[in-house]
């Protein structure tokens, strides 16, 4: 089991047995988003451990700085792997992608890039970094990332495929995500993290507008116009039910859904429950 970790109104959970192996458990008993098996699972029974007076919690630490980057780190690479050399990734048409699903524009976005050649162990030239990646994007898409592997391969060092996603979340997307959701930085950790999920799997995008007399469509962070309002509103629950994502993996979207429902417990009950049909339903839009 790897080690993880889930956020919580205390801190961390974590509980190591006598053969070293780590069991986490976060408010409700739910297993850690970060652990090897999936989904958050039942851990133990919150209604025992009170009626047996148990703490609840093993062991606890402080939680991370809101922009605890190693942490926003460990949930990226955990949806999107860590893939050292370019491949193309699911987008319609595909795109050349390196490292933690870091999307290249050009040949010069892959040359600025300090790629190495495996074979002669010296940094790779401009010329195999543009031919590798001329290369790649010929490629057919819809493939594992393994078909696009390249003899010699140009690969990125593993402590710059991090360094790259941590620039990128530093210089883009937590501050346009800052700009979009107004007290980003005072949102439950759960929250944040679930919109940094989101931003890095589905781009921060841009909002609807027109240009020349042509609508374009809100992209990306943008579109969740029904996330936004809950959020707006301080909704947590609401926004658990508004953060699907049709080009996400089911697991993904349970992953982020339960971050925001951990939000809610932090946070309190709901201010805004809205009941419809016996179902509970995000807030109307504005």
């Amino acid at each position: 089991m790897a080690h993880g970790f889930i956020p919580g109104p205390i801190g961390l959970f974590r509980e190591e047995d006598d053969h070293g192996l780590v069991s986490t458990a976060g408010p409700l008993g739910l297993a850690p988003p970060f652990s090897g098996g999936g989904l958050p699972q039942p851990f133990f029974s919150t209604a025992g451990a009170m009626r047996q007076k148990r703490p609840l919690f093993l062991r606890s630490s402080t939680l991370g700085d809101p922009t605890d980057f190693d942490r926003l780190y460990r949930g990226i690479v955990r949806w999107e792997g860590v893939v050292r050399h370019m491949y193309l990734d699911t987008h319609d048409p595909p795109l050349v992608t390196v490292g933690a699903g870091n999307m290249l524009q050009n040949v010069d976005a892959a040359q600025a890039l300090p790629f190495i050649n495996t074979t002669t162990k010296h940094p790779a030239t401009k010329e195999e970094i543009a031919h590798a990646f001329r290369s790649v994007a010929a490629k057919p898409g819809g493939h594992p990332a393994k078909f696009y592997h390249l003899h010699p391969s140009i690969e990125l060092p593993e402590e710059k495929v991090k360094e790259l996603a941590i620039k990128r979340l530093k210089e883009e997307f937590i501050p346009k995500i800052r700009s979009l959701y107004t007290g980003f930085d005072f949102f439950p950790l759960p929250a944040r993290e679930a919109l940094v999920d989101i931003a890095y799997n589905a781009g921060v995008g841009s909002p609807e507008k027109v240009v020349h007399g042509k609508t374009h469509k809100a992209s990306g962070l943008h579109k969740f116009r029904r996330l936004k309002a809950a959020i707006d509103d301080r909704d947590w629950t609401a926004a658990a039910l508004s953060c699907h994502r049709s080009s996400s993996r089911p697991e993904r979207n349970e992953w982020t859904r339960r971050l925001f429902e951990q939000a809610a417990l932090e946070t309190g009950p709901t201010r805004h429950l809205r009941i419809h049909d016996g179902h509970l339903r995000p807030p109307a839009l504005r």
